[in-house]
């Protein structure tokens, strides 16, 4: 007996492919609001664009060269220049963390033209060598302290 192929027997197999495919997607969709939630705000409002705003990952901690590493975002109510010219509204970067000294420094940032991390960056820097300590400039508070401990209390 051979088996005809019909819309009734594609229908099923793209049935079940198509269901495949959504259940794919509500979960990479779920993944992805997840990944979002790791972020501790430890200064601002997160979202807001009219302010400044810090934030923590915690939770993706590593070991670079001997650091101890934070991914670390800041999104800034207008346009800022780094101290290397870059002119940027918001930025993700990571950190690395010496325990011992207690210091941090950014090891690579990404760049965003926009707040909030909107569309691409339109340069990532990696430091290297060159040491860029962590700092917040004139957002209030000592978050460059707060990021050493969040990252040290966190692999003791």
């Amino acid at each position: 007996m051979t088996r005809r192929w019909d819309q009734h027997t594609a229908g099923g197999s793209l049935g079940r492919a198509a269901a495949l495919c959504m259940a794919t997607a509500a979960f990479l969709i779920a993944g992805a609001a997840l990944a979002q939630t790791n972020w501790l705000t430890i200064a601002g409002i997160p979202g807001d664009a009219s302010a400044d705003y810090v934030q923590l990952d915690p939770t993706k901690l590593a070991k670079e060269s001997g650091l101890v590493t934070i991914a670390v975002r800041v999104s800034r109510s207008r346009e800022r220049t780094s101290q290397d010219g870059i002119r940027f509204r918001s930025f993700v970067g990571i950190a690395g963390v010496d325990c011992r000294q207690m210091t941090a420094r950014f090891l690579r940032a990404s760049f965003y033209r926009e707040p909030n991390f909107e569309g691409p960056p339109f340069l990532t820097k990696e430091y290297g060598s060159v040491i860029r300590p962590v700092m917040f400039r004139e957002i209030p508070g000592d978050h460059a302290k707060q990021t050493v401990r969040a990252a040290c209390a966190a692999v003791k």
